[in-house]
């Protein structure tokens, strides 16, 4: 690792009351063992507790490497506000970007110099990711993340389908692609519920990426979150955010394919079903959902089919209560 201002990538690392995790997250960063120069941008959005305070004394002691963000009111809450694109990315130098959040970490010291190297040997790759573990807060247990069923450097459709499952804290990708995002999609005005997913979809439309089969990285999961709630309506209002952006990708770069803007609409409305049943056995709510299933579909078969798995769903759950 060196220590310059003219950094050949950006790690960003946004942060909101994680004192508990944060040193973590810092110390993945510095661990780092690059033949190029890297800077390390941390948002604090207002902590209340100390992670603040962590973030600055990591600071004083690596001034050159940092370049920090410390928010004296909290911004998420803004709705006019995105954090990653109104304020943290346009302070990225870097022709790479690598993101993690303030609860997960690196293990991997090699992990950016890896990355750097594949994409500078293969100028029409723009994004490698890797595989990662994950860490269950509440148990303390350590498990590897479900890896990417299809391995291809194509990967719109397996990002729709969920072939590949790329996790935000293994990616780096080239810088370029942000203000193209911004101006093609413009995602502030969308109200999507995450950030991540609309934006490797739209990177899948102008270059190709590369999944690493190794291990770089771990992802913290905790009790309650956006993608992990036990909280039914926070988690339908989440599917159904990851289904509007991938309505949306499809609707703009792939108009004509019709099957598979049905296939989504069948898994997502089949998701809303499961779950619903899962959480509180609505069955109301459970027929209301079946009839938009049939409509979304408007193919008998699939209906009686998928009709049947439901109540094959539903009797299982009560026969192993």
């Amino acid at each position: 690792m060196r220590e310059d201002n003219n950094p050949l990538l950006s790690i960003i690392c946004t942060s909101y009351n994680q004192e508990k995790y944060i040193r973590e997250s810092l110390e993945g960063f510095l661990i780092q063992q690059t033949n190029f120069l890297f800077e390390i941008i941390v948002h604090d959005d207002a902590s209340t507790d100390n992670t603040a305070k962590i973030i600055r004394e990591y600071e004083s002691k690596y001034p050159s490497l940092f370049n920090n963000i410390y928010q004296i009111e909290n911004h998420f809450t803004k709705p006019d506000v995105n954090i990653w694109f109104d304020i943290v990315f346009p302070m990225a130098r870097g022709k790479y970007i690598a993101i993690c959040e303030g609860d997960d970490y690196w293990t991997d010291p090699l992990k950016l110099q890896k990355q750097f190297d594949f994409l500078e040997a293969n100028p029409d790759f723009g994004l490698v990711y890797t595989d990662s573990l994950a860490y269950y807060q509440s148990t303390k247990e350590l498990k590897i993340l479900e890896k990417p069923k299809n391995k291809q450097d194509s990967f719109f459709k397996d990002l729709i389908f969920g072939a590949s499952n790329i996790y935000t804290l293994t990616v780096c990708f080239k810088r370029e692609f942000l203000q193209e995002y911004v101006n093609e999609v413009r995602p502030y005005s969308k109200g999507w519920l995450l950030g991540d997913l609309p934006l490797w979809l739209f990177i899948s439309t102008k270059t190709k990426a590369h999944y690493m089969d190794e291990m770089t990285t771990v992802y913290r999961v905790l009790e309650e979150s956006a993608s992990n709630t036990q909280n039914l309506n926070k988690h339908l209002d989440f599917r159904k955010s990851v289904f509007k952006i991938k309505l949306f990708f499809l609707n703009k770069y792939f108009k004509e394919d019709q099957k598979t803007k049905k296939e989504i609409t069948s898994i997502y409305l089949y998701e809303q079903l499961v779950w619903n049943i899962s959480f509180k056995g609505n069955f109301k709510q459970f027929l209301i959902f079946l009839y938009e299933f049939y409509l979304g579909n408007n193919n008998f078969r699939l209906f009686v089919g998928s009709f049947y798995q439901i109540l094959k769903k539903f009797k299982s759950q009560f026969i192993h209560k």
